[in-house]
């Protein structure tokens, strides 16, 4: 059965600005949620794509959209979706897939050019397929619809300007119930199947041992003085869900990257404004007990590629006024003295992968 809270999921999509097409493929959803059996309208179908999910291995697709396929060129139906996008940047959209499939939602711009060099943007979104359909052991079904609709009927997209890669920055919400009660064990399960950088994994090893018992740390707890050689790529953030981030501190190396010190700002107002409500996202899920891995890729001042690994923990305390507290830490450090200029490119921009980590 698949755990959706189903207010969040409504105040999300509602929230979206979303087309016809896109709109109407959504409150399908929502009406299977409420396992109201409903089949989707023709134009809708045609536009919609089936994966099945193997986490940590692969993306198969199930089923896709005659409307799809004839934009295309080509029928996605049985194909490998990792396949389609360059090597480097499979992690990214398999962990995309997975956080979808796991209860998320993400919506997205996609940018697809016509043969003859007109450029569009359609509306992309990606659910948990809710139906009770047959799958193999150890995978998990997701649903897409892309808003093919948009297009002229007959328009053929050219493949060569990337039609299939990674949408830039998509919009994603966990739409999971929050655990009422977090699981020691279960979470340390958790962080031992991922593959962590040094620094990280010195960190969470730290953060797990604050817990008392199944609670998790509180703020008090966290002694940097205990982990002091990470104390340059740390952040402590203080998120209102849904409304606010706000850095209260910042360490030496995250004011090396971006050039200025976020500490004691409004971290949404030093946003780009069209990622605006992906960070926030982000940290409002983070706030209310998950914690997270993010992969960001930036290029250092000889233009030099990197991809920076964070690590994003919540704590226990929730202040009058509904306040809450995250960490993060980055596992870059500069190389050079710090200045007033920025030794990494993009260093704001929000991070291209996010790893949802359940904590009970």
């Amino acid at each position: 059965m698949l755990a959706i809270d189903r207010a969040m999921a409504e105040r999300t999509i509602a929230s979206l600005p979303l087309g016809n097409g896109t709109r109407r493929f959504a409150e399908w959803w929502l009406a299977h949620l409420g396992s109201n059996e409903t089949e989707l309208d023709d134009d809708i179908e045609s536009c919609t794509l089936s994966y099945e999910v193997r986490p940590g291995q692969d993306v198969i697709c199930r089923a896709s959209g005659a409307r799809i396929d004839q934009a295309l060129g080509i029928s996605l139906c049985g194909r490998n979706m990792l396949e389609m996008v360059p090597p480097e940047r499979r992690a990214t959209a398999l962990a995309r897939y997975e956080n979808v499939a796991a209860g998320g939602l993400q919506f997205s711009l996609r940018r697809v050019v016509e043969a003859g060099g007109d450029a569009h943007l359609l509306q992309e979104i990606g659910v948990p397929d809710p139906r009770d359909a047959p799958r193999p052991p150890g995978a998990v079904l997701s649903l897409a619809y892309v808003d093919v609709n948009a297009l002229e009927h007959g328009t053929r997209i050219d493949m060569s300007e990337g039609a299939l890669e990674l949408a830039d920055t998509p919009l994603f919400a966990d739409l999971r119930p929050s655990p009422r009660l977090f699981q020691k064990e279960a979470a340390r399960g958790q962080f031992s199947r991922l593959h962590l950088t040094v620094k990280n994994r010195t960190l969470a090893n730290y953060w797990l041992s604050l817990w008392k018992g199944d609670e998790l740390p509180r703020r008090g707890d966290f002694q940097p003085g205990r982990v002091s050689a990470l104390v340059g790529g740390i952040c402590h953030f203080e998120v209102r869900p849904n409304e606010s981030v706000f850095c209260r501190s910042a360490g030496s190396s995250i004011r090396s990257a971006l050039g200025f010190n976020i500490s004691n700002s409004d971290w949404l107002a030093q946003t780009d404004p069209y990622q605006r409500a992906t960070r926030l996202r982000g940290f409002s899920d983070v706030a209310l007990g998950i914690a997270a891995v993010t992969k960001r890729r930036v290029n250092d001042t000889s233009g030099k590629a990197l991809l920076i690994e964070g690590l994003m923990l919540p704590f226990a305390d929730v202040e009058t006024g509904g306040t809450r507290y995250v960490l993060t830490h980055d596992d870059w450090r500069p190389t050079e003295p710090a200045g007033h200029f920025a030794q990494l490119h993009d260093a704001k921009r929000v991070a291209s992968e996010f790893r949802a980590v359940r904590l009970g």
